[in-house]
């Protein structure tokens, strides 16, 4: 396991073992990655997440 910025790091940074896994079709069919997401909450119930003024 590691981390890697798939928006801002280089592909050359993967590892040995990853590069052949994502360059064989079936070894990448049970590739999985698990993310991060940003977190953002709404200020209150009655206005939800970019509900504020355009």
């Amino acid at each position: 396991m590691f981390q890697f910025d798939f928006l801002n790091d280089s592909f050359d940074k993967l590892t040995a073992e990853l590069k052949k896994i994502i360059g064989d079709p079936e070894k990448r069919k049970k590739l999985i990655v698990y993310i991060n997401p940003p977190y953002a909450e709404a200020g209150n119930p009655k206005m939800p997440m970019g509900g504020g003024d355009p």
